[in-house]
């Protein structure tokens, strides 16, 4: 598949979307480009994973975990077991459906 980004422009074949902050990094999941926005210190923002279509267009957005201590934006991604896994910067860990951006379950990584 042919992807590039630079800053916060994403090319699929040609295509492109511009996303609100600057892309971190991007995994490909049954031709889902899922992408990791990379959130400054000062910025509010959280739930900061998409998944964007080869023809460029947004599937999804990672939905909001509840939980009883404070949010803080994703810091990595990992495909494994066909479920996307991202972290926090406190190792917070949650696995995403590919399909829905629905939290599935969370843990801890220590």
């Amino acid at each position: 598949m042919d992807i590039s980004f630079k800053e916060n422009k994403l090319t699929i074949f040609a295509r492109s979307i511009g996303l609100s902050h600057e892309i971190r990094q991007i995994e490909v999941i049954e031709n889902k480009i899922i992408v990791l926005l990379s959130i400054p210190q000062n910025d509010t923002t959280i739930d900061n994973i998409y998944a964007v279509s080869t023809l460029a267009d947004i599937l999804w957005r990672v939905v909001s975990v509840s939980v009883k201590y404070s949010k803080l934006p994703y810091e990595q991604i990992v495909i494994h077991g066909g479920e996307i896994c991202a972290t926090d910067f406190n190792g917070r860990r949650v696995f995403i459906s590919v399909n829905t951006g629905e939290i599935i379950k969370r843990d801890i990584v220590k």
